[in-house]
């Protein structure tokens, strides 16, 4: 046979069997690719589907059930708020009690809330000064009347005019209530209500001692720098020290000078736990 004749026989048996072995290799695997992306794709929706479905199903819960809280604590504050105004009534006409005490909050939880409304006088509010005693159930402010003069009210009971209120002060035990005065060119000490003997200066310190039976400060007269317990004179000196107290809280003690002699005072306080 000659090698012409070899090519012209050969070409005619090479290409019927290459296209069959094309189709069934290539054909096939252009199909199984296919249905691998699409069934991902459909996997992928579905899980992205059931996600959304999920957040809405568990937003829903959980609002609900914070709504369900928030009203419940609503009506008991409101409850609370109800019977402390009936309780605090006879305290003070003139004020109105708009919240109640709550319990006390988590550590790094604020809440805020109305507490009083001051009553409508012709006294102004500008210089206003309010302070309230350790347990929450007292409260004192100064007011100013037209013609400049200053009274104290404490629990919506209002206190004389004088020139000037200079400081207030309520006992550790808030069963006590002190406040300095001005009339002209003199000063007074008001405790519970009793005004005590006029100095012309009285001066700092001004504290309750920790188991709240006195009031002291330090006050100046001829004879001398002095400290005041309640209504007791102490003895005068040239100078005296900042009186402390001690660390069981059982005295009161200050350093004083007359002279060229130094003074130990000691004054015994009952026994006082904070």
């Amino acid at each position: 046979m000659r090698k012409v004749g070899k090519k012209a026989v050969a070409k005619p048996i090479a290409k019927p069997i290459a296209k069959p072995i094309a189709k069934a290799v290539v054909k096939p695997s252009s199909t199984s690719a296919r249905n691998f992306w699409n069934g991902f794709i459909i996997v992928f929706a579905g899980v992205i589907a059931l996600v959304i479905f999920l957040g809405i199903f568990f937003r829903f819960v959980i609002g609900f059930a914070l709504y369900e809280d928030m009203g419940s604590e609503s009506d008991f504050l409101s409850q609370q708020t109800e019977d402390l105004a009936m309780k605090s009534a006879p305290l003070a006409a003139s004020v109105q009690l708009a919240t109640s005490e709550t319990d006390a909050l988590p550590s790094g939880e604020s809440s805020v809330s109305e507490f009083m409304e001051l009553p409508e006088s012709e006294t102004s509010l500008a210089d206003l000064n309010f302070l309230n005693s350790s347990d929450g159930s007292k409260f004192a402010y100064v007011v100013k009347n037209e013609e400049g003069r200053s009274a104290v009210i404490l629990n919506g009971e209002t206190s004389p005019y004088y020139d000037e209120i200079t400081f207030m002060f309520f006992s550790p035990d808030s069963a006590h209530f002190a406040y300095g005065i001005r009339i002209g060119s003199e000063e007074a000490v008001v405790i519970d209500g009793k005004q005590g003997k006029s100095y012309q200066w009285i001066f700092l310190p001004r504290f309750f001692s920790p188991d709240s039976k006195y009031f002291i400060y330090k006050t100046r007269t001829e004879a001398g720098d002095l400290l005041v317990f309640n209504e007791e004179e102490g003895p005068a000196y040239e100078q005296i020290y900042a009186p402390f107290v001690s660390d069981d809280k059982s005295q009161i003690i200050y350093y004083a000078r007359k002279g060229n002699k130094i003074y130990k005072n000691v004054l015994g306080l009952e026994k006082y736990e904070n």
